[in-house]
């Protein structure tokens, strides 16, 4: 599995429906006990609202993320992500190279 990216309108974010999916992925994080592969970010460019799937996180959440038309996308790099549910520093995902 790879990365998957959801994005949103900006009424979607305003209407609290990035808040919806973070805390549906946070109730499975906590669930699968925090794996130290999944995590989900968003973009640092607050302009795109793009949300950030690890591989580890397809895996344990692929329905919800494709009930908010997640697609898949290439790995992001670190610098241009913004943590929001992670284990820890997120040191198990892997992502672009920073080049």
């Amino acid at each position: 599995m790879g990365w998957y990216k959801v994005t949103m309108t900006p009424a979607e974010v305003v209407s609290g429906r990035a808040i919806l999916l973070q805390d549906a992925l946070a109730d499975l994080f906590i669930r699968f006990a925090g794996p130290r592969d999944a995590a989900m970010f968003s973009s640092s460019d607050v302009m795109k609202n793009e949300y950030f799937f690890s591989p580890g996180a397809v895996r344990i959440a692929a329905p919800i993320i494709a009930a908010y038309a997640g697609v898949a996308c290439e790995a992001p790099k670190r610098s241009e992500l913004h943590m929001l549910v992670v284990n820890a520093d997120a040191e198990a995902v892997s992502f672009a190279p920073e080049i």
